[in-house]
């Protein structure tokens, strides 16, 4: 897996914390509908190679902001599922 994309961390507070490398993948809208049916926007899978804390908060790549609506933290490696955020923080 390449983590090739450089995002930023944004916590509740809306201050920026700390920049990583992930994998980003973009998910389709009818898996979108299946995993989260309340959610419209465009959902985006963040992957980076070691765990983090985070439960909260907004990530932002290539001027987009996406809030975290789940997140699944293993031994080596998170994961994130973020929700397009449409706007300034």
């Amino acid at each position: 897996m390449r983590y090739d994309k450089r995002i930023v961390y944004f916590d509740s507070k809306k201050a920026e914390q700390d920049s990583y490398f992930a994998n980003v993948t973009e998910v389709s809208a009818e898996k979108i509908s299946n995993m989260f049916p309340d959610i419209k926007e465009q959902i985006v899978i963040f992957r980076i190679g070691r765990p983090l804390e985070y439960r909260s908060g907004w990530f932002k790549i290539d001027e987009k902001y996406y809030k975290i609506v789940k997140s699944q933290r293993l031994r080596n490696a998170s994961t994130f599922y973020g929700a397009e955020h449409r706007g300034e923080l």
